[in-house]
């Protein structure tokens, strides 16, 4: 099932000639902020019907006992960056394996609720079209959706193969349809905490700010809770409508482990430590989730058609002679193994040194030289 965008209206189309675009040459989404003199809605971009889901499970709105379920608005930048990340998270074997690693038994039944703003799905279309290093990367980002929103390879390739009864992980993928109820920029600010610095965001942060206005507040439900996923941090000015933001590896701490880092904590750590009777333990902090548990798939070799090219590596990792090499998108952080932190050893009180000046020749001694001569 591939993600088609809907054409532009006339309507629309005249609006971006009188107003020309403003984002990064957009020929579409630039009139979602557009509005009419008299009050009114343009046509929304995106079907008014029902959303497109892919279900692996039921949604979390159904008390589950031991389990956690996680929101997530994800952002153009956390698909382009972070796509190796995001992939791993609807990875069940890798996902389950992460979860019973950290919490151990008491593992919870992980749920995750991404939702897919129409301005993301705009940009990754316009930049996949742009020749720009980024190009082939939006255009995985758009393959990707388009396999997980499948209900075939959502419930046969996703899975991974694991049994029902040790299958921590459920998701929901959704993607944004514009109702009546689809808030306009003006609506969008009422929401605003600081009203500085509102006036200079770029086009493509209000686009985000009004998705993420209907979503964490006109349509959100009973201790329901949403997080940003953007590496861009210029649009992380998200938060001041209220709704905090994450990068990838952020959201992998509050994935696995439970971690979130918005919280605020009324003590520092370290702030009770006294320096005469206790001895301060640093602990590790945390940054970034252990990604050694992830199934690689084997790598082969394969005959080209090009003379030149008589051999074409096909998979992700390989190990010849100690010697791994992986696949770009495929690279992971080294895992750092628990360990004690050096101390240096008291330092030995140097020796006094001998104080070897010469002396100075007395006055009067100089004095009885010169009547001598």
């Amino acid at each position: 099932m591939a993600t088609e965008l809907p054409n532009p209206t006339d309507k629309e189309l005249y609006m971006e000639n009188a107003h020309g675009s403003s984002y990064g040459g957009s020929s579409v989404g630039s009139m979602l902020l557009m509005e009419d003199t008299d009050g009114l809605e343009h046509e929304p971009l995106v079907d008014t019907g029902d959303s497109f889901e892919a279900n692996q499970t039921p949604k979390s709105d159904a008390k589950v006992s031991n389990s956690r379920s996680l929101n997530f608005i994800l952002d153009t930048s956390a698909l382009l960056q972070g796509m190796g990340n995001v992939k791993r998270w609807f990875d069940a074997k890798y996902s389950t394996a992460q979860l019973l690693k950290n919490q151990g038994k008491a593992a919870e039944n992980l749920s995750i609720n991404c939702y897919i703003p129409a301005n993301t799905l705009y940009e990754l279309q316009d930049i996949r079209r742009n020749s720009s290093i980024q190009g082939p990367n939006a255009k995985w980002a758009l393959s990707f959706l388009d396999q997980i929103l499948d209900s075939d390879a959502t419930n046969n390739e996703m899975s991974n193969e694991v049994a029902p009864e040790k299958n921590l992980l459920s998701y929901n993928v959704e993607l944004e349809s514009r109702t009546r109820s689809f808030p306009t920029w003006n609506t969008a600010l009422k929401y605003t905490m600081h009203k500085e610095n509102v006036d200079d965001l770029d086009m493509g942060t209000k686009f985000l700010i009004r998705s993420c206005v209907f979503k964490a507040f006109i349509e959100r439900k009973s201790s329901e809770r949403w997080y940003v996923i953007t590496e861009d941090v210029s649009r992380r000015k998200v938060g001041l409508f209220g709704v905090d933001c994450l990068n990838v590896n952020e959201a992998e701490l509050l994935l696995f482990c439970a971690h979130d880092i918005t919280e605020s904590q009324l003590k520092a750590p370290g702030s009770e430590f006294n320096f005469e009777h206790d001895m301060y333990e640093s602990k590790p902090i945390l940054t970034r989730i252990d990604t050694s548990l992830y199934d690689y798939k084997p790598l082969g070799l394969k005959k080209g058609k090009q003379s030149r090219r008589a051999k074409e590596i096909t998979g992700n990792v390989s190990k010849v002679e100690g010697i791994i090499k992986e696949d770009f998108n495929m690279v992971n952080y080294a895992p750092r193994p628990e360990g004690k932190v050096w101390m240096p050893s008291e330092p030995s009180k140097p020796k006094k040194k001998k104080n070897r000046r010469r002396k100075k020749p007395q006055q009067g001694s100089g004095e009885s030289a010169q009547n001598k001569s």
